[in-house]
């Protein structure tokens, strides 16, 4: 399970499988951080059965280097996540690229074709 917040910056992706839910606030704000493992904790717990059984691992692997690209940067690790992989130095060299790759994806999405050939 995965969610993704734009407005406030923030991306989870919860493991039912291993019982992890990892949270990234673009931001590092601790208080971002706490509210959204309390929603977690009152709203998807209980759904899933999973009363007391979730460990919570903020990711502090990859951090944001500047304030403008929350959105994109929320994406990218979300992305990371759920393909089980870590930050590597060089995305931010390609975030440029990785903003309009996004874009075009939403474009497609808009007009009903998603894109084509993703891996």
């Amino acid at each position: 399970m995965n969610s993704l917040s734009l407005p406030y910056a923030w991306t989870l992706v919860l493991d039912k499988r291993k019982n992890v839910c990892y949270t990234f606030d673009a931001l590092q704000l601790k208080e971002n951080l706490a509210t959204l493992k309390s929603s977690v904790q009152f709203v998807i717990q209980p759904i899933l059965s999973l009363k007391d059984r979730i460990t919570y691992k903020e990711v502090d692997w990859c951090q944001q280097k500047d304030n403008s690209l929350c959105g994109v940067w929320c994406l990218v690790i979300l992305k990371l996540l759920l393909a089980g992989r870590l930050c590597a130095d060089n995305l931010y060299d390609v975030l440029p690229y990785l903003r309009l790759r996004y874009l075009y994806k939403v474009i497609g999405i808009q007009r009903g074709k998603p894109a084509e050939n993703e891996n």
